[in-house]
């Protein structure tokens, strides 16, 4: 499983680096692979920096992590396939105001637009705009009690304020029903 690393866990690696860890025992600590420590001191080391030197506090190590894996700081940097997607961005605009779900949705730029990026990564894109998300349709649920007489053929419904699951005529002649519809608009 691929881990994302935010600033402060970076920071974490130069700090226990620069008070004298092996890499050995950072990777026992912090559970990261040594391979993953190397990468990120690499630049530490090319600058020239040593273990033991002028004392370095945390935001100092913060700065200079994010000026040497900018992309730490920046998530749009570590999502290769947002501008693709964002090339669609105004129609996925419209098509979630009008309530239409994300996997339809990216069925059909996978489809009809050729878009390679999988269904996370549209939900990554939707994620971080969260403009997006706000204009997703909610829905309301209303409960009913509903009795149909087959004799008269007519039917009774009646709404009743929550559903009750004991309710002695539920498996009977009368059931009670959950009716969704999307906000913004009369059943």
């Amino acid at each position: 499983m691929r881990k994302t690393f935010a600033v402060t866990d970076v920071v974490e690696i130069y700090v226990r680096w620069y008070a004298g860890s092996s890499i050995s025992q950072i990777s026992a600590a912090l559970g990261v692979d040594r391979k993953t420590i190397r990468k990120y001191l690499a630049p530490a080391v090319e600058t020239g920096i040593r273990r033991s030197g002028a004392p370095m506090s945390r935001s100092d190590w913060a700065v200079l992590a994010v000026r040497w894996f900018p992309q730490l700081a920046d998530a749009r940097l570590r999502q290769p396939t947002w501008p693709e997607i964002n090339a669609h961005h105004a129609e996925i605009a419209r098509l979630l105001k009008a309530g239409v779900a994300q996997a339809t949705i990216h069925q059909w730029l996978r489809d009809e637009e050729g878009l390679t990026a999988s269904l996370a990564s549209l939900k990554r894109y939707v994620a971080a705009n969260p403009w997006m998300r706000e204009r997703q349709a909610a829905q309301r649920r209303a409960w009913a009690l509903i009795i149909i007489l087959a004799c008269w053929r007519a039917a009774f419904v009646r709404p009743v304020p929550a559903f009750v699951p004991d309710h002695p005529v539920r498996g009977g002649p009368a059931a009670v029903f959950a009716l969704s519809w999307p906000s913004g608009q009369a059943v």
